[in-house]
């Protein structure tokens, strides 16, 4: 790497002034902005063709500038909002100060109360401060950019699609980032919880917003030659829906800029492992939505910090490929600074030499484009770039920006992986790794191919395949005597050819396997299943290294879309075993159809109906049913329409819905076509179809489609449930990118989402013309044990007293399993009650609940008589799929009409440690920490972990202060499996961190493991 010593003359303001001595002025943009500044002018904000910013009381205004007359400091902040349409600066009028606008863009003043009170408005946000800014640069040239350390690639073969696409789930999964929100602080502790467990130092850097602090998340890789000398990469992890300014209950972020963020945080991952001549801070910055007040606060305080900035590497954005001929761009902007050029110009590099063909990097010299955290690095005139995707504000801009459908559903995740390629490449050359003399092998590539399979020569379940590997060596001295051993723990795989030799390597030489790595994969592996291998690599004079080579399985594509937690599965045309076909069953009149009318004569209108047969729904019976104007039918009388679609499950929208496209539609229209309903009587099955329905906006869209309900007396499935079809003949463009399509439970706590506006299940199929999608209710009841046995305490005496027995469930099915477990008394065969209920996630093969002399305390008031108690598991309260029982008797007056409560003091039955050590084929060989199921929960969690030998084990959490709230385990344990149960009913919600540290016999003080994790308690 060439360390450029460059002499650089900022042009800065060399006073501050009061806002009583100057102005506010709009001027052209200069071409010589040393005669601006001449003039006693100080830049606030550049605006692309125009600057804003001071002029003293009475200077001589330059060439076509103009007074902004309006403004008044009085008046708040200023902004200015590149808006998406005119019609959105019309949402402004009359709730704040106005200085001026265009067609494309509005400047205004704002007090705190009134930002409050604003509605959603679509477009970017940008906050102008009146610290004067720098206004260019004189007597310098563009650094020249220089070859790549030979190391990067190396790191940048490390770079795992799933792994990032991890990151990006977790924080959508906050649901909103909104910085004003306590769930974007929770964000933080989580973002703060990954630096910390890939041992780097990180803290938080506050700042100030509408009177509440607020958090940047600063992590830091120390440079070993050069400590003061740091490099930023840098992501903002907060989000919006559109309001900014008030605290939005969802704005899940994931493109904007969860995937920014995601990037930081695989920066972080795999460089923490190595060292560099300089420092890395890896930056999560928080109200970048806002006006950059966590980067503005940032970089105020880098003075006083005694580093030198040698740049920053701002990632906003950069998950959507858009629609362009391929390939897709990565826009770099940079300022005309130029160590800011030579950055851009090093990421360009970074595209071209480790994704060609993938990204088509964009250098975009344009100063005015600093509306993300990079802008305040200009700012100061410290040399940043931006990375986005496409072109800011171009017409192949993100169509899910500041929107609820940001989601990662609708990201390009090939994309925004290829790009964290180009991110850390130019981050590590930049930092110069430091590498040990002598040889260094590593893997250069790697090609997969089948023996046997499907012949699409990619990996897929059931398949045996081969891998050629490539080897390189990085190192600074040559490599013989080389060979490699490819080894698997993963459960889906068995290598049957697991050794290969290399030739000799120079520095710098690649060199193929002398044969390839056969694997065969397991049928039972699922689609897009993530599988495991590591290539140990060693060669002359004792050296070894290890290399995972992990590798997707499958495609999801061709798994149907779910099972929900009551089991139902959703079907397309592509998907295994079901296969189903479209085959339009038309009943409009108008098309030569049978079917009745449905008359809708208003907006938003539901109609109710008898069922032409009982169809079981969830587990309910049911004989009526609604047809509603807005594309869904449910189950029982509904009365309310809702034009709004949502998510499923969603207790926003009708219950029970069936949703085969719920959005706001127009049956009632005079050029809309019409609803229809036909019984098919010698098929045995109902038809409801919407034919050339109007949407209610943008008008002249039209969508045709259909529902089918199988009558499950003549159709049967295992539960009884009956199976539902989705047709779709001809659907409009846009109805790929709004509405919602699945079912839902009428509690709304269950359901099956296939798509949602514009957003696919990872299974699912595009809807389309002429398209198809099946449900089909659980095949059968999942294998499971449970055991109740009486121990002893009946009859009950007549004042009360606890009734013993034992609890004993297993997972018999052969998979993972998510169910509930309930304990239920009943009274002389009348109603049961539940006592005792817990919801169990990612419950795996083998696992087992043992609780030997648990008790259940009997009170006086329970009436004298004869009573069942029953434990039972599977979907809680009506679906069993495995139960015991037994009889009790309690003495005392005898009351028929009793209804058994639920006593105090009852213990959870199904609490504590689960074992795992039934049914695994052998003993973990590592110590692991899995993580806590379900996340978010709601009050309690279970933390899984394993152990590899006999150990002590501390597994504490605590909360986002670093206060300890729970000592879940201190003490000796066995080799094997655990789950201990963290019972979060006292607890407020937030964020909270589990903490495994290992020691003892099979981890000594000196080898110990530890490991950390993050819940999210939803109250």
């Amino acid at each position: 790497m060439r360390r450029w010593s460059v002499l650089i003359t900022l042009l800065l303001p060399l006073v501050m002034l009061s806002a009583a001595d100057w102005q506010l002025v709009k001027v052209p943009t200069p071409k010589d902005a040393q005669e601006l500044s001449n003039s006693g002018f100080n830049l606030f904000h550049r605006a692309g063709d125009y600057w804003i910013g001071s002029l003293p009381d009475g200077s001589a205004l330059p060439a076509n500038a103009e007074i902004i007359s309006r403004y008044d400091a009085a008046q708040g902040e200023l902004f200015r909002i590149l808006v998406e349409t005119p019609e959105e600066m019309n949402k402004l009028a009359g709730k704040v100060s106005l200085l001026f606008s265009t067609t494309t863009e509005i400047v205004f003043q704002a007090t705190p109360d009134q930002l409050l009170n604003l509605p959603e408005i679509r477009g970017e946000w940008i906050r102008i401060t009146t610290t004067p800014k720098f206004m260019g640069y004189q007597g310098t040239e563009i650094p020249a950019t220089d070859d790549f350390h030979p190391f990067v690639q190396d790191l940048v073969n490390q770079v795992d699609q799933v792994i990032y696409t991890g990151f990006v789930q977790s924080l959508q999964d906050f649901v909103t980032r909104n910085t004003h929100t306590a769930q974007c602080d929770q964000a933080g502790a989580w973002i703060r919880t990954q630096f910390e467990s890939y041992g780097l130092t990180s803290y938080y850097h506050d700042f100030l917003i509408s009177g509440n602090t607020k958090h940047n998340v600063v992590a830091e890789l120390p440079g070993l030659l050069y400590p003061d000398s740091v490099i930023f990469v840098v992501g903002h992890y907060d989000a919006t829906a559109g309001n900014p300014y008030s605290a939005e209950p969802e704005a899940p972020g994931a493109d904007d800029n969860g995937s920014g963020t995601a990037a930081v945080l695989e920066c972080a991952r795999i460089l923490s492992q190595y060292y560099f001549e300089k420092t890395i801070h890896f930056v999560a910055f928080a109200g970048e939505e806002q006006g950059l007040y966590g980067s503005n606060a940032f970089v105020d305080d880098i003075p006083g910090m005694g580093i030198d900035v040698v740049g920053c590497f701002n990632y906003d954005m950069i998950a959507y490929a858009g629609t362009d001929p391929w390939p897709p761009d990565l826009v770099i902007y940079a300022d005309n600074n130029p160590l800011s050029l030579a950055m851009a110009y090093k990421v360009e590099e970074a595209c071209l030499t480790f994704v060609p063909s993938l990204i088509e990097p964009d250098v975009d010299i344009n100063p005015s484009m600093g509306s993300s955290d990079h802008g305040p690095f200009w700012d100061a005139g410290l040399p940043a770039i931006c990375g986005i995707e496409e072109q800011a504000w171009g017409p192949d801009f993100n169509p899910w920006y500041h929107s609820t459908s940001d989601i990662v559903a609708n990201c390009d995740m090939d994309y925004a992986t290829n790009c964290t390629r180009a991110a850390i490449a130019a981050l590590a050359d930049y930092a110069v790794p430091i590498v040990d003399s002598g040889p260094y092998l590593s893997v250069n590539d790697k090609v997969f191919d089948e023996i046997s399979g499907n012949g699409n020569h990619a990996p897929d379940p059931g398949e045996t395949i081969s891998i050629d590997v490539t080897l390189i060596n990085v190192g600074s001295e040559p490599a013989t005597g080389i060979s490699a051993t490819l080894s698997t723990t993963d459960p889906y795989l068995t290598i049957t050819q697991n050794s290969a030799t290399y030739p000799d390597l120079a520095p710098q030489a690649t060199g193929t396997g002398s044969q390839a790595y056969i694997l065969d994969i397991s049928s039972s592996c699922p689609q897009a299943q993530y599988v495991t291998t590591e290539l140990t690599i060693n060669a002359a004079g004792g050296y070894t290294n290890s290399v995972p080579i992990n590798f997707l399985v499958g495609d999801p594509v061709y798994d149907p879309t779910g099972p929900d937690a009551y089991g139902y599965l959703a079907y397309d045309s592509g998907d295994e075993p079901m296969y189903p076909n479209y085959q339009w069953i038309e009943i409009s009149p108008d098309s030569g159809g049978s079917g009745s009318l449905v008359n809708f004569t208003i907006d938003d209108q539901c109609l109710q109906f008898d069922l032409p047969f009982s169809f079981r729904y969830y587990g309910s019976d049911y004989t009526r049913f609604t047809i509603a104007a807005n594309g869904w039918i449910g189950m029982g009388d509904i009365t309310e329409d809702d034009y709004s679609n949502s998510s499923i499950p969603n207790d926003d929208g009708p219950a029970g819905m069936i949703a085969a496209y719920w959005e706001d539609l127009s049956p009632q229209r005079a050029n809309s076509g019409r609803v229809w309903q036909y019984y098919d009587t010698a098929n045995h099955r109902l038809i409801v179809e919407y034919n050339h329905i109007e949407q209610y906006a943008p008008v002249g869209n039209f969508e045709t489609f259909q529902v089918i309900l199988l009558d499950p007396a003549y159709y049967t499935t295992e539960t009884g449930d009956g199976q539902l079809i989705f047709q779709y003949k001809d659907l409009s463009n846009i109805a790929q990118s709004e509405g919602t399509v699945g079912i839902e439970d009428p509690t709304e706590t269950m359901g099956l989402q296939y798509l949602y506006d514009g957003g696919y299940d990872v299974h699912a199929a595009d809807i389309g013309d002429e398209t198809v999608i099946f449900f089909d209710p659980p095949s059968g009841m999942p294998s499971m044990t449970m055991e109740l046995t009486y121990v002893s305490g009946s009859p009950v005496p007549a004042g009360g007293g606890n009734l013993y027995f034992d609890v004993y469930v297993e997972n018999t099915s052969g998979q993972a399993l998510n169910f509930d477990a309930w304990l239920e008394v009943a009274y002389e065969g009348g109603i049961p009650t539940t006592v005792v209920l817990r919801h169990f996630d990612n419950y795996q093969p083998g696992w087992t609940i043992n609780r030997p002399n648990m008790f259940f305390p009997v009170p006086a008031a329970y009436a004298a008589g004869n009573y069942t108690m029953a434990g039972k598991v599977g979907v809680h309260p009506d679906l069993a799929w495995a139960e015991d029982n037994f009889p009790f008797a309690k003495s005392g007056a005898f009351d028929g009409v009793f209804v058994p409560f639920v006593p105090d003091g009852v213990p959870d039955v199904f609490g504590g440690e689960i074992d795992k050590g039934i049914g695994q084929p052998e003993m973990p060989t590592e110590f692991a920490l899995h993580g806590a199921y379900p996340n978010p929960f709601n009050p309690a969690a279970a933390i899984s972990y394993q152990l590899s030998a006999f150990s002590h084990v501390n597994l504490s959490v605590y909360d986002v202060s670093g206060r300890l709230v729970a000592k879940l385990v201190d003490g000796y344990r066995d080799a094997g499996v655990h789950e201990v149960i963290f019972d979060a009913t006292d607890l407020a919600s937030g964020m909270y961190v589990y903490r495994l540290i290992v020691s003892g016999s099979g981890a000594t003080p000196t080898t110990g493991f530890s490991a950390t994790g993050k819940m999210v308690l939803l109250k």
